[in-house]
């Protein structure tokens, strides 16, 4: 058991710790923190020390963590955002929010859902500093020091709270001159065609049947606009939501093909770690994109 002492010298010195990670050296945690290059070393031989076990393996040219430094990091990561989260949670009592607002979200919403929700967020509270990061990999919001993460499709089990803002569809289209060599008027035909696969795409659906998605051939892609480019240039068929195949239905860039099969309707979250008191900046942010997927075709 520690003392009173030592427990009050613990939270610090994860906090350096943390920092020595993250930035990957003494010397830049000591820059930040505003410490000497010994002082860190010191404080980190003190955790070390103190809890009984070796943290880092150090060398001339950088620091490898040990199996219980790697352990122990990922504790530290998690009390330096909850320090974080409680400072911005203190912050969203004010009437204006401010500085940065880091957002994940599909390449899918890169046009189609975030800017003018973000666009409004920003005149509504003009000291925000919003930072969006687009990838189809679901990013984890401790990992990546992120404060909402929006994900579409169902959610593996974790310990972030999840939103629900509405539901997508998602059509089955291809480009006229493809259909022209490939003519789909059944969904058996799909076994003569290219088929331009998301990873998370196995299955359509029928009213409440759902069968595996199957093609003669597979052209894989992992981003919805990928998918999107090589439809419109006739590569093959591809399953994709109602609201970025809008415009290219009404000019008749692609056809939606077997109207009474789609892809389901497939949730959209906003993923988050704040707990049941979420900052008044991503309360309004979260009903501001609840209204724009209503709004959306083929959004719920």
């Amino acid at each position: 058991m520690f003392s009173q002492s030592e427990q009050r010298q613990l939270p610090y010195r994860m906090m350096v710790f943390h920092e020595v990670v993250r930035l990957g050296s003494f010397t830049a945690a000591a820059e930040h923190l505003g410490h000497t290059k010994s002082a860190i070393s010191a404080y980190i031989s003190q955790l070390e020390s103190l809890l009984g076990v070796r943290l880092l393996n150090r060398s001339t040219r950088r620091l490898h963590l040990t199996e219980a430094g790697t352990l122990f990091a990922r504790r530290c990561a998690a009390m330096a955002l909850q320090q974080e989260q409680a400072l911005l949670e203190l912050g969203a009592l004010s009437e204006e929010p401010a500085g940065r607002l880091a957002i994940t979200a599909p390449h899918l919403f890169a046009t189609l859902l975030l800017p003018a929700a973000i666009a409004e967020l920003c005149h509504r509270y003009p000291g925000l500093a919003p930072e969006l990061v687009l990838s189809d990999e679901r990013l984890d919001p401790l990992e990546h020091k992120l404060d909402l993460a929006l994900s579409v499709g169902a959610l593996p089990d974790s310990s972030y709270h999840a939103l629900p803002l509405g539901t997508l569809s998602f059509l089955l289209v291809a480009a006229p001159d493809y259909l022209q060599r490939h003519p789909i008027r059944q969904p058996e035909d799909l076994l003569g065609a290219t088929l331009i696969r998301l990873p998370w795409q196995s299955h359509w659906q029928r009213g409440e049947e759902r069968t595996p998605l199957q093609a003669g051939r597979e052209l894989r892609v992992n981003t919805s606009a990928a998918a999107l480019g090589c439809a419109r240039a006739g590569a093959g068929l591809a399953l994709l939501s109602a609201a970025s195949v809008a415009d290219d239905l009404a000019r008749g860039e692609l056809v939606h093909l077997l109207p009474e099969w789609h892809g389901g309707m497939t949730p959209v979250y906003a993923v988050h770690g704040y707990g049941g008191q979420l900052p008044l900046v991503l309360r309004t942010l979260t009903e501001l994109l609840r209204e724009a997927i209503a709004r959306l075709p083929g959004g719920r």
